[in-house]
């Protein structure tokens, strides 16, 4: 399925949840490779850290920013959704009956 039938906000939220996506996969991508920075033997021999791990903090930000983009955008797609389908349900339903415009029937008869 092409994206280009999907209404423009849609397809822009979908690209914001790739984004965030990606994102969120360096972030945690970026923890591992960092991770020599917290959990390494010359770091556990310490007691007191002066060195702050900043390449694992700025992992885990861009892990959190990833995620929190990935919640927005989706619930902004669920939210096209669900109006998309009520507009749907809502042109499902047909009247049936007279005519708005026909007040009486054919033959003069009130209906």
């Amino acid at each position: 399925m092409s994206l280009k039938v999907l209404p423009p906000h849609v397809r822009a939220h979908l690209y914001l949840f790739w984004a965030g996506m990606v994102i969120a996969g360096l972030g945690v991508v970026g923890f591992f490779l960092s991770f020599w920075q917290v959990g390494s033997a010359l770091a556990a021999a310490v007691d007191v850290h002066e060195e702050v791990p900043v390449f694992a903090y700025a992992s885990i930000a861009a892990w959190v920013l990833g995620l929190g983009i990935m919640w927005y955008s989706r619930r902004r797609v669920d939210a096209a959704v669900t109006a998309r389908l009520k507009e749907n349900r809502e042109a499902m339903f047909v009247e049936l009956g007279a005519d708005e415009n026909e007040d009486s029937a054919p033959d003069g008869r009130d209906a």
